[in-house]
Formats: C-alpha cells, structure tokens, sequence
C-alpha cells in the first residue's frame, strides 16, 4: 500500500473502499476455494467424513489440519531469505527468494504414514498457529521439511 506526501500519508476516502473490498473478496475467495478442496479430499475418504459427524468436537481441529495437510490451497508460498545459510550442502544467501512446495511438504512419504490420506486420528503436530497462516502453514512448520532449517525468520508475507 502507497501514500502521497500530499496526502499526509492517509488513503483517500475512494482508497480505503477499494482496500477494504479488496480485502473481503480476496478473503472469500480463497476460504470458499479451500472449503470446497477440503469437502474433495473428505468425499474421497468417507470414512474420515463418518468419524468427523460422529464427534465434531473432538476431530474438528484435526480434520483442518488434515485438509489443509493433504489438499492446501496454496500449493507453494514463496519466501526471502532473511540471513545467509547452509541447508543440507547448499548455502543459500541472504535475500534468495526460496520456493516452499506446501502440498509436497504436507504430503511427503518420509515424514507420514500413508500421507495422501485423512487420519483424524494421527498425532501430528498443530501448523496453522491463526487463520493468516491455515493456507501455507505446510510448506513453512511441516516436520518434514523444516527441522534442519537454521530458524523460522521468514518475512511473512
């Protein structure tokens, strides 16, 4: 978002409308693209959709993280190194844009079981920390590709 000195670093009133409907159709969009990924990848296991009806308290946050894990919206988010770095026998310098593959990460046979499917009942450790995060949460807290990254001081963005 850009201001004009002219305007003593405030948005016009015609700014501000076009932001805020900005926002709110960006926001519907994807939650309505992920619900609808989420329903796909609960349709293909039905007895996962069975187990979620029967105790929605008790698999609700589970059944987020799962779909998010196994069907993300956002099949990569992209990032900026903060700091220079080695990762495995690669160094990877300051301000290298990095790709993170959010479905791959959620998916990868070498930290899950069976890792296309739903498992309510896996322990698995919680990723989406808000609701700013639900989407690309995988490609930057998966276990399986975060553990031997130096630390987590990505620009959000």
């Amino acid at each position: 978002m850009e201001t004009r000195d002219e305007d003593a670093g405030k948005l016009s009133d015609e700014e501000l409308i076009n932001l805020v409907i900005l926002l709110i159709f960006a926001g519907i969009d994807t939650t309505r693209n992920q619900l609808s990924l989420a329903v796909q990848a609960f349709a293909e296991q039905p007895d996962q959709w069975e187990k979620l009806a029967s105790d929605p308290e008790r698999y609700s946050a589970a059944a987020t993280e799962e779909a998010l894990r196994v069907n993300p919206i956002g099949r990569w988010i992209s990032r900026e190194a903060a700091e220079t770095f080695r990762y495995k026998e690669r160094t990877i310098e300051k301000g290298t844009t990095l790709h993170l593959f959010t479905k791959t990460s959620g998916t990868d046979p070498a930290a899950f079981d069976d890792p296309d499917r739903i498992d309510l009942d896996a322990e698995r450790p919680r990723t989406s920390r808000s609701a700013a995060d639900c989407t690309t949460a995988w490609g930057t807290s998966s276990p399986a590709r975060t553990s031997e990254w130096p630390s987590r001081r990505w620009p959000r963005g």
